[in-house]
């Protein structure tokens, strides 16, 4: 963090210094606060990102194609039986009938 406050050119360091002081931190701990606040602020733009490409693809006529498949396989499958309620292999599973019944 030291080598990080030395790099600061002295007018933009003097500003720091400054808003440190106004909310009652020492300079250190005042630019950790703001490296967490710019950390939130990326995951954040990222996530947000992420989550556009992923409705782009799901809207796209491809997307919707392959949505499509999806559930026609699914319905197959739930129709010949070939499913049971929560998968993935667990003993205690229920079939869509049994689950049906308990709703």
């Amino acid at each position: 963090m030291d080598k990080l406050i030395r790099s600061i050119p002295d007018e933009d360091a003097e500003v720091l210094q400054q808003q440190a002081k106004a909310s009652g931190l020492n300079l250190e701990s005042y630019m950790r606060l703001k490296l967490i606040e710019i950390a939130k602020q990326i995951r954040e733009r990222q996530e947000r990102e992420e989550e556009q490409a992923w409705e782009a693809l799901i809207k796209s006529p491809r997307g919707q194609r392959t949505l499509q498949k999806l559930l026609a396989k699914a319905r197959e499958q739930i129709a010949a039986g070939e499913t049971v309620e929560g998968g993935f292999g667990d003993d205690e599973k229920q079939t869509h009938e049994e689950y049906n019944n308990i709703i």
